[in-house]
């Protein structure tokens, strides 16, 4: 929960954005593919009005790989 909240501390928006984008590279690396799940879909539902479609697309991808894609993702090498 507190990497959900993380990037809703920031009084500036722009200082939200990159929170943001440092709160989803740490989601990605979370091994528990449930939790990973839930602090991705977290992140996006609660850093609605601030998140860039870059950032959406990114949560949005990442959720719905499969675990073939997961292997041969660039961010798994």
């Amino acid at each position: 929960m507190k990497l959900i909240i993380y990037p809703l501390t920031f009084p500036k928006n722009a200082d939200k954005k990159e929170a943001v984008n440092k709160a989803i590279s740490l989601a990605e690396k979370i091994d528990d593919r449930k939790k990973q799940v839930f602090a991705l879909t977290g992140l996006y539902t609660f850093t609605d009005k601030i998140i860039d479609d870059k950032d959406a697309e990114r949560i949005r991808r990442n959720i719905n790989m499969t675990k073939v894609e997961m292997i041969f993702s660039p961010s798994s090498f």
